[in-house]
């Protein structure tokens, strides 16, 4: 895998967590959910972004650090918390979606 690729899953990640694609559709949202559980530890994660930054430059150690603390929050969310109806309206969803907004507006 190329850092390029990387790049692309790492922003198609964080897609998937702002709630871009899935804004109006249930069955979207129950995909992405099962997708994020898995990309969350990969393309979320330092190990993946250091060599990324290495060719493109594109985050600081401020960058670095939000995409960390946005994996530590997506990865102690309950399981109570996994589903269509929590991931539309609960505060800790909400504020994973704007944070995933934000990042994606960073580095695109």
């Amino acid at each position: 895998m190329t850092n390029n690729d990387r790049l692309e899953l790492l922003k198609q990640t964080l897609e998937m967590l702002a709630g871009i694609k899935s804004v109006n559709n249930d069955e979207q949202i129950a995909y992405d959910l099962s997708e994020i559980e898995g990309d969350n530890y990969t393309f979320l994660h330092p190990v993946n972004l250091l060599p990324v930054n290495y060719d493109f430059k594109v985050f600081d150690s401020e960058l670095i650090a939000r995409i960390a603390a946005l994996r530590r929050e997506v990865d102690s969310l309950p399981k109570n918390l996994w589903n269509v109806s929590e991931y539309r309206h609960s505060t800790e969803w909400n504020s994973i979606k704007s944070e995933a907004d934000s990042l994606l507006k960073k580095i695109s």
